[in-house]
């Protein structure tokens, strides 16, 4: 049904292995830099709703909403490593 060779990550599809994750270089800022300014918008846009949110929820209801996102979020983020 599926052919196996399209999802092998080689030299014959342009990735060899000395290609590894930069995000954590000492050599070049800029990937930290990206991460901390997504981080920012994320964070900056569940405080621009808290601000604006009619009814305004209780701190307590908000945060556990807010923590059940990033658990799910990073969940997601580790099976999606995990499994490729």
């Amino acid at each position: 049904m599926y052919d196996d060779d399209a999802f092998r990550f080689d030299d014959a599809q342009g990735v060899s292995d000395d290609d590894h994750c930069e995000i954590f270089s000492t050599n070049n800022s800029f990937p930290q830099i990206i991460q901390g300014v997504l981080a920012l918008m994320a964070l900056g846009s569940l405080w621009w709703k808290r601000k604006n949110e009619r009814p305004k929820r209780h701190i307590k209801t908000w945060t556990l909403d807010v923590l059940k996102q990033g658990g799910g979020a990073v969940y997601a983020h580790f099976l999606n490593i995990f499994v490729r």
